[in-house]
């Protein structure tokens, strides 16, 4: 049987009990959420502004042929103008792509919830980059830079997505994790989660909370003596 995603907030938080990075809400937020936890694998594209160049026609291309259990992920950090909306939506949700991330501003918020694609990006605006966004890089790493994404953990550092990292979203927001150690954060994410749920189960039976907070702190400290911490 096929084990369940863990919750992107627990992810997230075992994902900082060892020191990494890999969140990206915020600057990411969801535009169209999904109310169960999705996994899928990046698929990068950066975008630049110009008065030359491509055009979307990569990522034209990208999005005619089978996405099934992708990601698409646009870094368009630099374009002026929203570079996703109903269209590529549509085109999207054609080929199965399982969500998109945009590292930029969208638009047709209605439209993409009919739709149903989960979407999620830094802003929303009405205008379009006017022919002026082109297809850099295809495959690329992106990097999202600690000044933006807000306060975290220490170390304080970029996160960097790249080209077949596992991407997971669900209605609070999503997070990446590198393919080499994915199987481990997700089984410890897994066990965190169960024991948020058992802490709270605890709660509801009316035990006092330094009795109940003990499931959580007990995981907290078996994921850290087996991932390592920095």
């Amino acid at each position: 049987m096929t084990q369940l995603v863990p919750p992107v907030a627990a992810i997230a938080d075992v994902l900082a009990l060892i020191g990494r990075s890999g969140w990206l809400t915020p600057p990411l937020q969801p535009i169209v959420g999904c109310s169960v936890p999705i996994a899928a694998t990046a698929r990068t594209f950066r975008l630049e502004m110009g008065n030359e160049g491509p055009g979307l026609t990569p990522l034209y291309e990208a999005l005619s042929i089978d996405l099934t259990g992708c990601c698409v992920i646009l870094d368009a950090q630099r374009v002026h103008g929203a570079v996703w909306g109903e269209i590529l939506a549509t085109a999207a949700h054609n080929c199965g792509a399982s969500g998109v991330l945009i590292c930029g501003s969208v638009r047709d918020k209605a439209q993409v919830i009919q739709i149903g694609i989960p979407l999620y990006a830094m802003h929303e605006i009405v205008v379009g980059p006017a022919g002026r966004a082109h297809v850099q890089e295809v495959g690329g790493p992106i990097t999202i830079e600690a000044s933006i994404s807000g306060t975290i953990p220490d170390p304080v550092s970029d996160t960097i997505v790249n080209n077949g990292d596992l991407i997971v979203c669900d209605e609070s927001g999503c997070v990446a994790i590198p393919p080499a150690i994915s199987n481990q954060i997700l089984d410890a994410a897994r066990r965190y989660a169960e024991a948020e749920l058992e802490t709270v189960r605890s709660l509801l039976r009316h035990e006092p909370l330094t009795v109940a907070y003990l499931h959580k702190k007990k995981i907290v400290q078996s994921i850290i003596a087996e991932l390592g911490r920095p």
